[in-house]
């Protein structure tokens, strides 16, 4: 019994010495976390639920969904897809992705646009996003016609820090 007592009283006292641990970020302050949504839309196509989350250590960009008239998208055979902000008298792009179809058969653009992570995934700033963040879609058809399509996005912070 008096080993039971001491194997107890020693895990309830690492138990309080370990919970300590976990203690605040650097300089004692909380993180500090930033979250945007944005979307868009015109006559031809719409980004929705896109999110935008910035904190000290990471940062994350979804793309959220595309949505397009199938009815002037149905012969597409490729298409790429391209996040960017204007800063600076150029394009900084964010986030871009390519689909092509080698079969000779259409493909169908609406879905998911992507996401991306890591340290620093906005380098144009912050201050950039509110007016300058952009859609662009580039198509493909069946008989080798090119397409590119424009959206400007509309950022909206959540968060208030």
């Amino acid at each position: 019994m008096k080993k039971i007592v001491a194997v107890l009283l020693s895990s309830i006292l690492c138990a309080t010495m370990l919970a300590g641990c976990n203690g605040p970020a650097k300089g004692g302050q909380t993180p500090s976390v930033s979250v945007y949504s944005f979307s868009g839309e015109n006559d031809l196509l719409s980004i929705s639920n896109g999110v935008i989350v910035l904190s000290d250590e990471e940062q994350t960009f979804y793309g959220g969904d595309l949505a397009v008239d199938q009815e002037h998208f149905d012969e597409v055979t490729a298409y790429t897809e391209t996040f960017y902000v204007l800063s600076g008298g150029g394009k900084n792009i964010l986030l871009s992705n390519s689909v092509v179809d080698e079969t000779g058969e259409t493909i169908g653009v609406s879905g998911k646009t992507g996401k991306l992570s890591g340290g620093t995934v906005l380098t144009a700033g912050v201050d950039a996003l509110p007016n300058c963040l952009w859609f662009e879609l580039k198509t493909a058809d069946l008989d080798g016609a090119e397409h590119e399509y424009q959206l400007q996005l509309t950022v909206t912070e959540i968060t208030d820090n």
